[in-house]
């Protein structure tokens, strides 16, 4: 999924009479505030707001099938530079917060990652794009859904949206693209609306790890076997 313009810069149109699947885009801001006792502090953060994007299936098909877009990656192809750079801060910053990462060759077949509370268990063979989006959705149940009342207030396919989304914001945040998060998301049968009634819970994951890799790590990433 993309923008408007960014799929007009690639040189694909949207088809007429398509409409803008709405998703929620992280703002980073600073701002100079003033305390009680007259001094002056920068302060910076990041919200959340509502951006049109579409999908490649709303397209124009005569320029897809003219200029076909490259196949998404497997496992082996998802990795590149900037990618790992930003995996290393990821998993520098899940370990300094306490979090283990294990790595397992016995998770269930379709299963890429566990949350238990503590600790993050992926699957050994993960790499690049796939490797971050799984440590950011598993970093997201983390933060939110281990609480028994959060449990108690909320249904699984809830946890995974929230998860997912999560995921999606923090990599699209470091132009980083993520197919998979589409397709994830609507195997829960989850929508815009439903993101947008989910915001509260995304921005606060979100928003919590975006500032963690943002900031220069100084612990060094662990991931243990299993």
């Amino acid at each position: 999924m993309a923008g408007y313009k960014i799929w007009e810069s690639m040189g694909y149109h949207v088809a007429k009479g398509q409409h803008g699947i709405r998703i929620l885009a992280p703002r980073p801001y600073t701002r100079e505030e003033t305390n009680e006792d007259g001094d002056s502090e920068v302060k910076s953060g990041t919200y959340f707001v509502a951006v049109p994007v579409f999908d490649v299936s709303q397209l124009n098909p005569d320029e897809l099938a003219a200029k076909p877009l490259p196949e998404f990656f497997t496992d082996g192809d998802c990795t590149d530079e900037q990618t790992e750079r930003l995996l290393a801060r990821a998993e520098t910053a899940t370990t300094a917060s306490g979090i283990r990462i294990v790595n397992s060759t016995r998770l269930e077949a379709g299963v890429q990652g566990r949350s238990s509370g503590g600790t993050i268990t992926m699957r050994a063979t993960l790499v690049g794009v796939r490797r971050l989006g799984t440590l950011a959705h598993e970093w997201a149940h983390e933060l939110l859904h281990h609480d028994p009342a959060t449990r108690a207030e909320t249904t699984r396919a809830q946890r995974e949206c929230h998860a997912e989304a999560t995921a999606y914001v923090v990599m699209a945040h470091f132009g980083i693209r993520n197919e998979l998060s589409r397709d994830y998301l609507q195997s829960w049968s989850q929508t815009a609306e439903t993101l947008m009634g989910e915001l509260a819970m995304v921005q606060r994951a979100a928003s919590h790890i975006i500032e963690a890799l943002s900031r220069d790590a100084k612990t060094p990433a662990v991931a243990v076997a299993a």
